[in-house]
């Protein structure tokens, strides 16, 4: 604020002082100390270039008719060469600038979907700040930015819009959940493909190599003992038979009944020698 010291007066920094000579304006006083004659001569007010700000609240109706209430800040304030505009073309800035952006919101606002309103935000502040800046400037003063802090819907319409997030959120983890695990079952069923296979190459490995090793052994045995190789066979199937019989009885929690052929050993190789041609037979028949 000014001070007056008979012809001196004293303007503080940022600030410009109003002259009048009789009520007329006669010219600026700028920061520190003026001279002037006075009583002719006063000191009517002072305009300060400081930058200023006003903080808007106003209710808007969206495209669907969701009222929605907008929190808009103005940055303004007046150049040097426009103060004695400012001073004698406008009495209150604030409220004239809340009138045009009550205009300019409600002719944006009800073009948009609630939506696309949170998404341009940005734009509505442009829009809202050229508007303004247009009309501000006639008076003296320079609108810097303008920038909407706050997009404040209904409390229901709010509610709604939170279960539609959360609803959209459950389906994509859902989603997400199940493509993880149909990837997990296809990985398990590549591994079980891959483990049947080697378990297969294994299994005919060793049935080769126990075919071989029994082929050695009856050459070895025929010509060692002298027999038949028909003899040397049965011999073979008698061991395996016994074998057998032996891995049986000795699992545990089994119960074996051994019934006793009427031939005895010999009887049993036949009846295991003749089970074997008859397989075969069966076996060509089928062929």
């Amino acid at each position: 604020m000014a001070s007056n010291c008979c012809c001196c007066i004293c303007i503080p920094e940022k600030e410009f002082g109003i002259l009048q000579r009789f009520g007329r304006f006669v010219g600026v006083a700028p920061p520190g100390a003026s001279y002037f004659c006075w009583p002719c001569t006063s000191l009517n007010g002072t305009v300060s270039t400081k930058l200023r700000q006003i903080v808007i609240r106003n209710e808007a109706k969206t495209k669907e008719n969701v009222f929605v209430t907008l929190t808009i800040a103005i940055q303004y304030k007046v150049d040097e060469e426009n103060v004695k505009k400012a001073y004698y073309s406008m009495e209150s800035p604030s409220l004239q600038m809340q009138s045009y952006v009550e205009d300019a919101v409600r002719s944006i606002v009800p073009s948009m979907e609630l939506e696309h309103l949170f998404i341009a935000k940005d734009k509505i502040s442009h829009e809202i700040m050229e508007a303004l800046a247009k009309k501000m400037n006639l008076y003296g003063f320079t609108i810097i930015t303008t920038l909407i802090t706050d997009i404040d819907p209904e409390i229901k319409v709010k509610a709604a819009m939170n279960k539609i997030t959360e609803a959209r959120r459950l389906r994509e983890a859902a989603e997400y959940e199940a493509e993880t695990a149909k990837v997990v079952k296809v990985k398990q069923s590549e591994a079980e493909a891959v483990s049947k296979q080697l378990q297969g190459e294994g299994v005919a490995a060793q049935r080769k190599a126990i075919l071989h090793g029994l082929q050695e052994g009856v050459a070895d045995l025929t010509e060692a003992i002298g027999v038949s190789p028909m003899e040397t066979m049965k011999y073979v199937m008698l061991t395996q038979y016994f074998d057998t019989l032996r891995d049986v009885g000795t699992s545990p929690n089994k119960n074996t009944i051994f019934v006793a052929a009427p031939g005895g050993n010999n009887s049993i190789a036949e009846q295991v020698s003749y089970g074997m041609m008859e397989a075969n037979q069966v076996q060509h028949l089928d062929g």
